[in-house]
């Protein structure tokens, strides 16, 4: 029952953040440590994924994005930070999860504004809101079926 209330602060902390994230284009360090706490907190309620589990989540996407970062400058520091906060309370395979679902609903969105040519040349993709989908339905599929 508390990593419910948990996920709820975590979801309340990422709707924040995507709002934020669309009008600013940057991701608040503050709430991004705000995430980080209550997904921690999640990580070892009784339920919770665990300590090894929430850092080792949070370790192997935070040194992948960082290293597609270097290579292709693809994320920015701030949707790096956002996902490893909310990998602490999803673990190894639900960050990745997350992380899937994310860059699958960016896609999803490149295509409709490329369909409604909206889209120009070097456009800047504010990646938040969608890593923010993301984990809400990595929490909700682990949520569901557990």
């Amino acid at each position: 029952m508390q990593q419910a209330i948990l996920i709820f602060i975590c979801c309340s902390i990422l709707i924040y953040i995507s709002v934020y994230d669309i009008f600013y284009k940057k991701i608040p360090n503050h709430a991004v440590s705000l995430l980080a706490g209550a997904c921690g907190l999640s990580a070892i309620a009784d339920d919770g994924v665990g300590v090894f589990q929430a850092f080792a989540g949070a370790g192997s996407i935070a040194v992948f994005m960082i290293v597609l970062n270097l290579a292709v400058r693809t994320f920015g520091g701030g949707d790096i930070k956002l996902m490893s906060a909310g990998a602490l309370s999803l673990g190894v395979e639900g960050s990745w999860k997350a992380f899937s679902a994310g860059v699958l609903a960016a896609g999803v969105w490149c295509l409709f504004l490329l369909v409604r040519r909206k889209s120009v040349k070097g456009t800047e993709l504010p990646m938040g809101i969608f890593f923010s989908i993301g984990m809400f339905l990595a929490w909700l599929q682990a949520w569901i079926f557990v």
